[in-house]
């Protein structure tokens, strides 16, 4: 957690920017942000290897494993 806080740096009163790096890591994540505790904003993404073709190879690993 810390270290995406270190990650994103505010642009300006309304941008946060950053490069978020996943490491080995794939599969569904939430980011969300907070104003005073209560979330405000919430963005689910995907995360797939990036030595893969991406969808087609993940797909399959999946089909292998089930």
């Amino acid at each position: 957690m810390s270290m995406l806080r270190q990650a994103v740096k505010p642009l300006g009163k309304t941008i946060l920017s950053g490069i978020l790096n996943f490491q080995n890591e794939v599969g569904l994540t939430e980011l969300a942000l907070k104003l005073n505790g209560q979330v405000i904003f919430q963005l689910q993404l995907e995360i797939f290897p990036s030595k893969m073709d991406y969808k087609k190879d993940y797909q399959m690993i999946l089909h292998d494993v089930n």
